[in-house]
């Protein structure tokens, strides 16, 4: 919590969320078949006639492994990631959400990430 302040001030994002945002972008260049193809069964899709898209999750992984966090991620929000157009309009949408979730406000005037108008 100490750091809070430089984060603010420079702009980064915290481990957890820049883990998250780097996620994101590996599985949309999975869903949009850009992903090298040795890395394209990093994550398998349930074939299943439920409601949503579900992934796998095998129970031999480690919980913190490359795998299992895809898949867990995946299985919360591949829909907003398969939406995107651009990997650049995904990032700029989960920027401005982790961005709303920090407690802090925005000193920089006419912001791109948190759309600060005012000052």
């Amino acid at each position: 919590m100490h750091t809070a302040n430089r984060l603010q001030k420079y702009g980064i994002f915290k481990f957890k969320d820049e883990l998250s945002l780097q996620e994101s972008k590996l599985l949309w260049k999975w869903e949009k078949k850009k992903i090298p193809s040795s890395l394209g069964n990093i994550i398998t899709e349930r074939v299943d006639n439920l409601r949503g898209r579900r992934f796998n999750i095998n129970r031999l992984w480690v919980v913190n492994s490359i795998s299992a966090r895809l898949a867990t991620r995946a299985n919360k929000s591949i829909n907003t990631i398969s939406m995107a157009k651009s990997k650049m309009s995904l990032i700029n949408k989960l920027k401005k959400e982790i961005s709303l979730t920090y407690n802090f406000h925005c000193r920089i005037r006419n912001c791109f990430i948190c759309g600060n108008r005012d000052q």
